[in-house]
């Protein structure tokens, strides 16, 4: 009985993939004449859960394969630095592939890389320095900073002298538009 089932249900679906078939082909071509199939006969029962755990527990699995590592010796992952709470020394690890990523690529690190580019942006272009180079006073300076706000790749990866250039260059006109406003 299961298997004329099991045969019945086939049957069907054969005929349903050759009626679908006809469908999309065009109405030219002719689908081949259905053949029967003689499947194998299938013994299907029924498995309670605490069978499943008998069998699935039974099961022999081939052994796994045995990979021998030739790793190098832990120092080789970790270093000696500076503790500034004892004023030793203590082993640290070194930086692995996550966290290498990690600080090269997330939020955290483009503001961080943001940041220090400011700091030293207002670092080297501190309005000390540019009063010792233009000799302007406080009024005058913040103005100036204001009119004369250099490019932050020339500020950061230029030489002190291409700065100076870039601050007489902007000062003549400035200190001219300032007599003009007297």
């Amino acid at each position: 009985m299961k298997c004329f089932n099991i045969y019945l249900i086939i049957s069907c679906l054969s005929v349903h993939l050759v009626q679908s078939q006809a469908l999309m082909q065009p109405k030219s071509l002719k689908p081949d004449t259905l053949r029967t199939i003689q499947l194998k006969e299938v013994k299907v029962f029924g498995m309670t859960i605490e069978r499943f755990k008998q069998t699935f527990m039974a099961l022999e699995l081939p052994p796994k394969p045995v990979v021998k590592l030739d790793l190098p010796p832990p120092e080789k992952f970790r270093q000696l630095s500076a503790d500034p709470w004892s004023g030793g020394l203590k082993w640290q690890s070194k930086v692995g592939p996550f966290t290498y990523f990690w600080r090269k690529w997330s939020r955290f690190a483009n503001n961080e890389r943001k940041y220090n580019a400011k700091v030293a942006y207002d670092k080297k272009f501190s309005r000390e320095w540019v009063s010792k180079i233009t000799g302007l006073n406080d009024a005058h300076l913040s103005e100036f900073l204001r009119y004369c706000r250099p490019p932050k790749e020339l500020v950061l990866e230029g030489t002190e002298y291409d700065l100076v250039l870039y601050i007489h260059e902007y000062l003549a006109p400035f200190l001219a538009q300032q007599k003009a406003k007297t």
